[in-house]
């Protein structure tokens, strides 16, 4: 994947204040003019001018300044995950544009001459440090999972970092979910045309949006989300049913209650299952919710 650096603290709207001061949001480009440069490399005033930000790090890493808008902020007057989500997939697609690596949607030049396009597989976003996605190619004729061609591999080479995600590799393994033992459903979910994304699929962003409402609004109250982990196992299209089956963790509460600086409100572990009306798993995810402090 394309490695992009965005700062994940959720900053907090003061009453009275000014969002212009807050220390993350969208700043908008000045143009919309396509930074394609036929292979060869932007200049860096071109790619600030345009995309609003800059490649660092040896020109491996891509930074972008966000300003939140007031429409982004949460009940708690914070960054939404939701709105984050969004922030990490534009400075995303802005990475790869900025060298030159789209192609008619989310592909490079020989993925799209193979019908291939990049799909998220698994998703971190921790709280305080710096979240991360693994991406994967899938067939866009035959919709699998395609190998990381090596023409494609070619046309990276330059802009790959040698280095793992340890937000990714520690995570735990996403277990199923067994349905006689959850402990919340929700409502039927659906998805409409404007869920879509370029590869005619439901955005990853939105299956974040509907595991949250299989978290009972008492635990909302009471925490904020520290963290989210997805694996996505099978796409959604525009008119699928959905539900999120949750069940939460007992061990992981006791052992935050018991801790030494835990309390009759400690953190909350909940898994999830996105599944369609068929019962085909779709998804599955992780929140952890820590006691808000007043």
């Amino acid at each position: 994947m394309l490695p992009s650096s965005l700062s994940s603290n959720r900053p907090k709207l003061r009453s009275g204040g000014n969002i212009k001061s807050l220390h993350v949001g969208v700043k908008y480009p000045k143009s919309t003019k396509s930074v394609n440069m036929g292979g060869r490399k932007p200049e860096p005033d071109m790619i600030h001018d345009i995309l609003g930000g800059r490649m660092v790090d040896e020109d491996l890493v891509f930074q972008q300044e966000l300003m939140v808008r007031s429409s982004d902020i949460d009940s708690d007057s914070k960054l939404s995950i939701i709105a984050l989500s969004n922030y990490l997939q534009d400075t995303l697609l802005n990475h790869a544009e900025s060298v030159g690596m789209l192609s008619g949607g989310f592909a490079t030049p020989e993925m799209s001459r193979r019908d291939l396009a990049w799909v998220t597989y698994k998703m971190g976003i921790a709280i305080h440090c710096y979240p991360c996605c693994l991406c994967t190619m899938m067939n866009m004729k035959t919709r699998k999972l395609s190998r990381f061609i090596e023409e494609a591999r070619k046309e990276l080479k330059p802009y790959l970092m040698s280095k793992s995600s340890p937000l990714i590799d520690n995570t735990r393994k996403l277990q199923a979910i067994n349905i006689d033992t959850i402990d919340f459903t929700s409502p039927n979910l659906s998805s409409g045309w404007n869920d879509l994304d370029v590869n005619q699929h439901v955005n990853n962003v939105k299956y974040i949006e509907w595991i949250l409402e299989g978290v009972p609004s008492s635990i909302k109250r009471s925490h904020g989300l520290s963290r989210v982990d997805m694996e996505f196992r099978k796409e959604c299209n525009s008119d699928s049913i959905l539900k999120c089956l949750s069940k939460m963790d007992e061990n992981y509460i006791s052992k935050s209650n018991n801790s030494a600086n835990g309390n009759n409100k400690g953190s909350v572990e909940v898994e999830h299952s996105l599944r369609l009306d068929n019962g085909q798993e779709v998804a599955r995810g992780r929140t952890l919710w820590n006691p808000k402090h007043v």
